[in-house]
């Protein structure tokens, strides 16, 4: 298969170093397999290319234009369990950088942990977490990876967030630019914004208020 995409790649190459307009040549060839040469139902008798001999096309001179190209196999489905923690102090939320490779390298999130073994997460918070019960679930995907994600309320545990590697306070309408547009994961967004408290008092049933180690809900009004 990558030898496939190089051939096809130094093809491409060569077409647009025949030409003197590569821009008007890349737009037909974009509009031909758009309207004339589609993948299930080539419209070959009015077709350019085969206008102007049979032979240019080796799909149509081969009887094989509706069999070509030949669907990629889809690749099995993973499934991801995650847990989320949402910790929120005066109207920030905590976020944590992801590593610098991998899977959306330098991205920030919300601390995360993995349930499954895939590897995407760690198994365990890197912060001294203090979980409380769910908010909900959000279901998300990268790629084939199927993930839903269980959404906790938390509060920090005795450490400093600025002792953290890669972790800091946030404002919420700060979150979607932070980090001189690093910006934050698709996931997150969905969350913050499924979750979001704000000053509506309907909604503030959904925080959670610690005191010490007993977890409570906090009825509309109570500060928190």
């Amino acid at each position: 298969m990558a030898s496939l995409a190089a051939k096809l790649w130094a093809d491409a190459e060569a077409l647009v170093r025949g030409t003197k307009r590569p821009g008007d040549l890349n737009q037909a060839i974009m509009e031909l397999g758009a309207l004339v040469c589609t993948p299930r139902s080539p419209s070959c008798d009015a077709c350019p290319v085969s206008a102007a001999g049979a032979d240019l096309c080796a799909a149509r001179a081969s009887g094989r234009e509706r069999e070509l190209p030949t669907p990629a196999k889809k690749r099995a489905s993973i499934d991801v369990r995650l847990e989320v923690a949402l910790v929120e102090r005066d109207g920030e939320v905590l976020l944590e950088r992801r590593p610098d490779g991998g899977r959306m390298a330098g991205l920030w999130e919300l601390p995360t942990r993995e349930l499954t073994g895939t590897g995407l997460w760690p198994a365990e918070h890197k912060s001294l977490l203090v979980v409380g019960e769910p908010l909900g679930e959000v279901a998300h995907a990268i790629t084939h990876h199927r993930i839903r994600a269980r959404v906790r309320a938390a509060r920090l545990g005795p450490e400093r967030v600025d002792a953290l590697p890669d972790s800091r306070f946030v404002p919420r309408e700060a979150a979607a630019g932070f980090a001189s547009g690093a910006g934050l994961t698709g996931m997150a967004r969905k969350i913050l914004a499924r979750f979001a408290v704000g000053d509506d008092p309907a909604l503030r049933l959904r925080r959670f208020a610690f005191d010490g180690s007993a977890v409570r809900i906090a009825p509309p009004g109570d500060p928190i």
